[in-house]
């Protein structure tokens, strides 16, 4: 996506994952995130019996977001689906889901595609 670009209107974008995801017994999602970047310091946290990922826990909002996110859903879809679920609404949801869409994309998380 162009920093240029200004015409792009983010709820027409398609979010695809980058990183890996799982629950917990008790139904807790997160997310896995590298914790060293340089193989190096990599390499002697795993000899420490370091882990290799830390986990990035999402709270329910972010859990039902995530889910959706399957690389053919623009942002937009995402809002309306996440207020025809069961369950408590957001409250502004457009607003809240992008928000939480620029955060995992700074993150690099997520990718953010034009849709076709």
């Amino acid at each position: 996506m162009s920093k240029t670009n200004n015409n792009i209107n983010f709820l027409d974008l398609v979010p695809g994952r980058k990183c890996n995801w799982d629950k917990t017994e008790d139904g807790k999602m997160f997310l896995l995130v590298p914790r060293f970047k340089n193989r190096w310091l990599k390499k002697f946290a795993l000899n420490m019996g370091k882990s290799e990922f830390v986990r990035l826990y999402l709270d329910n909002n972010g859990a039902r977001v995530w889910e959706l996110i399957d690389g053919k859903r623009t942002v937009g879809a995402i809002c309306d689906l996440i207020q025809e679920q069961p369950g408590d609404k957001l409250d502004q949801p457009e607003q809240r889901v992008s928000f939480f869409m620029g955060m995992l994309k700074k993150n690099d998380f997520i990718t953010l595609l034009e849709e076709l």
